[in-house]
């Protein structure tokens, strides 16, 4: 089993958490830009990773936020599991401000968002039935439980377009369908978290009535302020005590969400638009034990920084790997070993790693230096039988951009002690 990372997604009002050995880190997408940084810490000895949904000081609204960067952003950091909280308005009478409810299903009102990692070119279908791991809402029901904040379990959430809240008609048709609260956040997150296969449960924080209410009227925004506020406490302590109980192994999640997309890609491998997977530049490196494993059809542990994670046939692992690289010609694949065997400052280095486009084998702490050299340039006659590189102009292009490289390390220096 994976080692369990948390992703924790606040909503209105709880724009940071407080965490042992926390930082705010600048995470890229080629998505886009995420809603803010994201804060990565410890909370009990567990690691944590915190996004503001919103970002630090309320600065996207619904319609706005990046939800695929910031799911993809999350995934990237190494979250397993999503708990998210977000501020909902009440459809029902026994749900009265300051109620925490564990959702279970979602109706999706919304319309202006990319809701999908998936389309054109490379088409897939992920089951959505049940939508939240009970599993999570499992771990939330008894956090809210020890913390004594007023909840419940189950319900559904209609999230709505927004930025602004409904009208009298349409409250009074949400709550005809028998939904219980509304919002406009949790939508498309909780798709996308599903593609992503990161399970995801929501807890909604009550902050008023929805307009159906005839003692209430119209949806105060100050009120719904004041409420988010009160409740961010109640939220933090959740989170914490959500954590600390929480498993430090990844738990399966009964509706497959960590598993979404074994079954769910329908496009051909031939007829997939290798544009929709440009983000992807990645290498393997294969030892000769490896290879005698697949030879000798025998299991081959996962394992990364001295923890066995899981253990599987090499003959398997390895055919996933070719076939992958058949289908995008992603991962690369580089026989490290060999590399090793013919390096000639074998004396004097080990070389343990490439970068991703694996050109450039590198020793631990090494860096890639790359230059670039337009080869067309140099060609003369190019459309004749007598074509040919000019080598001279080569060799001194070569020469030029080489000092480049080194002009740049003596600006910059290496940024890590190992390197100097």
């Amino acid at each position: 089993m994976a080692e369990a990372v948390l992703g924790i997604i606040g909503g209105s009002g709880v724009y940071d958490m407080e965490m042992e050995e926390a930082r705010w880190r600048s995470v890229a997408s080629p998505w886009g830009k995420p809603s803010d940084q994201l804060r990565i810490g410890q909370i009990d000895g567990r690691k944590v990773v915190f996004l503001p949904r919103h970002g630090r000081g309320h600065v996207h609204s619904p319609t706005t936020i990046n939800y695929r960067a910031n799911i993809d952003a999350l995934k990237r950091a190494g979250v397993t599991d999503i708990l998210s909280v977000s501020a909902v308005g009440s459809l029902r009478e026994d749900l009265e401000p300051g109620t925490f409810v564990i959702v279970d299903q979602f109706i999706d009102r919304t319309f202006a968002r990319d809701k999908s990692f998936f389309g054109s070119g490379c088409v897939a279908h992920v089951p959505f039935a049940h939508p939240v791991s009970p599993v999570l809402g499992d771990f939330a029901e008894g956090a809210l439980k020890a913390e004594g904040i007023r909840h419940r379990r189950g319900g559904t959430y209609v999230v709505m377009e927004g930025p602004q809240f409904s009208t009298l008609a349409e409250s009074k048709l949400y709550r005809s369908w028998g939904a219980d609260v509304i919002g406009m956040t949790a939508m498309p997150e909780a798709k996308l978290a599903r593609e992503a296969e990161i399970s995801y449960c929501t807890v909604a924080m009550v902050t008023d009535f929805d307009s159906w209410h005839p003692d209430h009227g119209s949806v105060d925004v100050r009120k719904v302020i004041e409420v988010a506020h009160a409740n961010a406490h109640l939220a933090k302590a959740l989170v914490t005590r959500f954590v600390s109980e929480f498993p430090a192994e990844h738990p399966p999640c009964p509706e497959g969400s960590d598993k979404a997309l074994e079954f769910a890609v329908m496009t051909a491998p031939a007829k997939r638009d290798k544009r929709l997977l440009r983000n992807f530049n990645v290498s393997v490196l294969v030892t000769d034990a490896f290879m005698e494993a697949v030879e000798e059809d025998a299991e081959w542990p996962l394992r990364f920084g001295g923890k066995t994670y899981r253990t599987v046939k090499a003959k398997e692992l390895w055919r996933k790997i070719m076939q992958a690289t058949y289908d995008v010609a992603e991962p690369g694949v580089i026989f490290i070993d060999r590399v090793n065997d013919l390096n000639p400052l074998s004396y004097c280095e080990t070389i343990s790693c490439t970068n991703p486009c694996g050109e450039q084998p590198l020793p631990p702490y090494g860096a890639c230096l790359l230059g670039s050299l337009n080869l067309p340039r140099f060609v003369t006659a190019p459309f004749e039988n007598n074509a040919a590189i000019d080598e001279a102009k080569l060799a001194e292009a070569a020469r030029i951009a080489i000092r480049f490289l080194d002009n740049v390390i003596e600006v910059s220096n290496y940024p890590l002690p190992q390197q100097r």
